[in-house]
């Protein structure tokens, strides 16, 4: 962990460090925090008020905003929570864009144990085309029930479905009770 200095100077060089990286990257909005109903209800409005504000397409507007909801309910159903472990507790979500594409990275922890299936999952998913995803979330519309946690496995699909890009993800062991799952969405502006 870092220590930071909050004296006044400090708290000016670190700010402006953050506000040019924020500028490099095309970081539109940034957030690290627990992830609660409250403050997911914040970003959502924060961010379709934010892409109101664009002049893109409703379409890509929409699909953007759809991916959103799907990775920030992802995280607060999914999330591994160590209430003993601050580090675990927080999750992190950026929302970015350059000329071609809006990118949606979402950062938050995960058992140990059940990387392999969320690997297996996402390498599945990445492997079909559009037809194959559309089969894909009818067959499991079909023959699936609504898990404990409110969702009968379509949310990564859906997301896969409406980005028109393969996931971009990737595990960082954090300790041996868990691990950071990073994943990354593009969508394409035209």
């Amino acid at each position: 962990m870092i220590n930071i200095d909050f004296s006044h100077n400090k708290i000016i060089d670190l700010f402006q460090s953050l506000r040019l990286v924020m500028i490099d990257y095309k970081i539109n909005l940034i957030y690290q925090g627990e992830f609660n109903k409250s403050n997911l209800n914040a970003l959502l409005d924060i961010t379709e008020n934010q892409l109101d504000a664009t002049n893109e397409k409703n379409n890509v507007r929409k699909k953007v905003y759809n991916i959103i909801i799907e990775c920030l309910q992802n995280i607060s159903k999914h999330a591994y929570i160590d209430f003993s472990n601050k580090e675990t507790r927080y999750s992190t979500f950026i929302v970015g864009n350059n000329d071609e594409c809006y990118s949606i990275c979402t950062c938050n922890a995960i058992k140990n144990e059940n990387i392999e299936h969320l690997k297996m999952k996402l390498l599945i998913i990445n492997s079909l085309d559009k037809q194959g995803l559309k089969d894909s979330h009818t067959d499991i519309i079909s023959k699936t029930t609504i898990s404990e946690v409110g969702g009968a496995g379509l949310g990564l699909i859906d997301i896969a479905r409406k980005s028109g890009h393969k996931l971009e993800f990737d595990f960082i062991y954090y300790n041996e009770k868990c691990s950071l799952f990073i994943l990354k969405v593009k969508v394409s502006k035209e």
